[in-house]
């Protein structure tokens, strides 16, 4: 179920291959889910999760390039502000009451 949803989710950010080799893997593991084998059904999990993570590997990578794109946006315009407030000036004040 995580996977369908994370294929449907996300869909545009996969490419290609892994979709088709998330579909594979998932229709494999379906048609081998009656199955009474506890060996066969530990390895499909295992191609299953290897297939999950390599989705997930995928949206991580472009999650971190957004943010370091973000991030040089932030960079630069703190340096722009801070260009900005260079001309302030300290004075010296007393308070009356």
């Amino acid at each position: 179920y995580n996977m369908e949803k994370m294929l449907k989710d996300n869909k545009e950010k996969f490419t290609k291959e892994n979709i088709d080799f998330a579909k594979n893997t998932l229709s494999n593991a379906k048609t081998k889910i009656d199955l009474e084998d506890v060996n066969k059904l530990k390895k499909e999990n295992e191609i299953l999760t290897k297939a999950s993570h390599k989705l997930a590997e995928e949206l991580y990578k472009q999650s971190s390039k957004h943010k370091d794109k973000t991030s040089n946006k932030t960079t630069t315009e703190t340096n722009q502000s801070k260009n900005k407030t260079e001309n302030v000036v300290d004075a010296d004040f007393e308070e009356t009451k």
